[in-house]
């Protein structure tokens, strides 16, 4: 058992320790070379330059056993600048593959950009179901930049549901 001048120095210690690794765990996020340690986990700054207003799209294909066909979406995605930016890079990739080729003989996903010439951005299907969409600054509008899509599809005969989701994802990448 510890009494007195000993109790007193245990504790003593005690905090000292407790200080020290405070300290540290504020140096190692500010100022030594330990700050290049991540953590798991996603963070989001408050002021982007560039935001994806719906990140995560999803469609439903309503279509019969058997059936072969196109379905049209408009506004897939909605893209917002918030200053001057030159170029900017979105990872775009369908989610549930796996599931798809369950029940989809072919599908294809062909992402446009909105407006009067369909300016074909990416072409996603189950064998390549991710890709990198470059937005060039001449391509905004009034700072806003819009997908829409084309769902091409085939499903095999004797398969029975009403609908199945494709589910779409949205990242930046990168902002120049």
């Amino acid at each position: 058992m510890i009494y007195g001048r000993e109790m007193v120095l245990a504790m003593a210690a005690l905090v000292a320790g407790a200080a020290a690794l405070a300290l540290l765990a504020g140096f190692a996020t500010t100022q030594s070379q330990m700050n290049s340690f991540y953590a798991t986990g996603e963070a989001q700054a408050v002021s982007e330059p560039v935001d994806i207003l719906n990140p995560t799209k999803v469609i439903d294909i309503n279509a019969a056993a058997g059936a072969q066909g196109m379905d049209t979406q408009t506004n897939v995605v909605a893209i917002k600048r918030y200053t001057q930016v030159n170029v900017t890079k979105l990872a775009v990739w369908i989610d549930n593959v796996p599931q798809l080729r369950q029940y989809f003989k072919y599908l294809t996903l062909i992402l446009y950009k909105k407006g009067t010439n369909k300016e074909i951005k990416a072409v996603l299907t189950l064998d390549d179901p991710k890709k990198i969409i470059v937005i060039d600054n001449d391509e905004w509008v009034n700072d806003w930049y819009n997908l829409s899509a084309e769902v091409r599809f085939e499903l095999p005969e004797g398969l029975l549901f009403d609908n199945v989701p494709l589910i779409l994802h949205f990242k930046i990448l990168s902002v120049s």
